[in-house]
């Protein structure tokens, strides 16, 4: 006498709406409604429970209940259940390329799968790095970061929201560290004191930290702030007959040669 009707397909979000209904010729003004056994609705003459905003926790059973004004001990039920699918995959942070090292061109992914139900779902997405908005909320599932340096290293997140929907999933945490090419150069001299006359030799010290074999390294050199030896393959600086005038405070850069 009494049937619940519900929705085929419900995905999260999606707004539905549960019918009790009864056969034709049969009066039963009251109803009441009911998720897992408990009462979410009391008895009303509304024969209809709207569910706003459904989510994966509502995928339970639900029962109506319909009962004659002049007969409280005669009722009538009808059950089902709502299947809830997810509307997107929770979301999950990916990089390109790994590991990251100085200088790389950085791609950072927000990977969802939208339900095969409802392809044409539209997504929007906001990116996270050490709680700190760094791409606020848009189309693009990907973040990216030119030319790495060592202050881009965190942990980097990111939401995702339907257009139009309530519905939000965050992705869990990806530690991101950059690593240092080479390591900060320091300078040498030998000798360690230099007569007027003799040979002096400046000697730029670094170590490389990366597995990189296409990594060429150039080196410049200055005197009291003032380039003396441009950016060359060289990591050395020479003056064959050392005099008073090249006494100074000598310091030395590297770069990659790709700069």
């Amino acid at each position: 006498m009494v049937i619940l009707q519900v929705p085929l397909y419900v995905h999260e979000g999606d707004n539905v709406t549960l019918r009790c209904h009864q056969y034709p010729n049969h009066y039963l003004p009251w109803t009441i409604f009911y998720e897992d056994n408990s009462a979410i609705k009391t008895w009303d003459f509304e024969s209809t429970l709207h569910i706003g905003n459904i989510n994966l926790e509502k995928s339970s059973r639900y029962k109506c209940t319909k009962q004659f004004f002049d007969s409280p001990w005669k009722t009538y039920s009808g059950e089902a259940s709502i299947p809830i699918t997810e509307l997107f995959t929770p979301p999950e942070i990916k990089v390109t390329p790994f590991p990251v090292t100085e200088g790389d061109n950085v791609t950072v992914t927000c990977h969802t799968n939208v339900s095969p139900y409802r392809p044409d779902t539209e997504l929007q997405f906001v990116f996270y790095r050490d709680n700190q908005i760094i791409q606020p909320l848009s189309s693009s599932d990907q973040y990216g970061v030119q030319s790495a340096q060592l202050e881009d290293s965190g942990k980097y997140y990111c939401d995702v929201k339907p257009i139009g929907g309530k519905i939000v999933k965050k992705s869990k945490e990806l530690n991101i560290k950059i690593y240092e090419l080479f390591s900060q150069p320091e300078i040498e001299m030998i000798p360690d004191l230099v007569e007027e006359g003799n040979q002096m030799i400046l000697i730029c010290n670094t170590t490389v930290l990366t597995m990189r074999n296409d990594l060429d390294l150039q080196f410049a050199f200055y005197k009291n702030g003032q380039n003396i030896q441009g950016f060359n393959s060289s990591h050395q600086y020479e003056v064959t007959s050392a005099e008073i005038k090249d006494s100074g405070n000598y310091s030395c850069e590297v770069r990659t040669s790709t700069v």
